[in-house]
C-alpha cells in the first residue's frame, strides 16, 4: 500500500492508496480541503457547517478542520460545496482542482460569482494561458 502526500501553502493534501487483488488494481483517491480559520457567529453556526457539509454527496468525513472529499463530485455536490465555502469564507482556490472537461463550461465560467475566488482574476487566467502557450514577452504572474 502506498501513501503519498503533497502539501503546498493554501493547497489541499492528496493521499493516494493502492490496493491489489488478483484480478484488479483499484485506486482510491481522496482530496483534503483545509477549512481552518473559519469564524463562527455562534455554536449553532459552527454545528451547521459540519452538518451541512456532511449532507453533500461525495463528502466523506471531517478530520478536525479538514474536509475529506471524493475526487469526483456531481454538479449538484460541487455547487453545494462552492456555496458552503462561500458562506463560511473558506479559501475557495482549493476548489479549482475539481475542474474537469465535463464541468468547465459552468464551473469555470467567468459569469459565475465564484470565478475570481476559485480561479483568480481574468488577468491572472489570461497570464497563465499565455504563459502555457509560450507567448513571447509573457512574464509569470506574481
Amino acid at each position: 500500500m502506498l501513501d503519498r502526500r503533497f502539501t503546498a501553502p493554501g493547497r489541499c493534501t492528496e493521499r493516494v492508496k493502492w490496493t491489489m487483488s488478483r484480478r484488479t488494481r483499484a485506486r482510491k483517491t481522496m482530496i483534503y480541503l483545509d477549512c481552518s480559520g473559519v469564524r463562527f457567529g455562534s455554536q449553532l453556526d459552527e454545528k451547521h457547517l459540519f452538518e451541512w457539509a456532511m449532507e453533500i454527496p461525495g463528502i466523506l468525513r471531517w478530520e478536525q478542520d479538514t474536509l475529506v472529499v471524493r475526487t469526483i463530485l456531481s454538479q449538484a455536490s460541487l455547487r453545494d460545496l462552492v456555496a458552503l465555502f462561500s458562506r463560511y469564507q473558506i479559501p475557495m482556490a482549493q476548489l479549482a482542482q475539481f475542474r474537469t472537461t465535463k464541468n468547465e463550461d459552468w464551473f469555470a465560467s467567468p459569469e459565475m460569482y465564484w470565478q475570481g475566488r476559485v480561479f483568480g482574476t481574468s488577468l491572472q487566467i489570461a497570464s497563465h494561458v499565455q504563459e502555457a502557450a509560450g507567448a513571447p514577452g509573457c512574464e509569470k504572474w506574481r
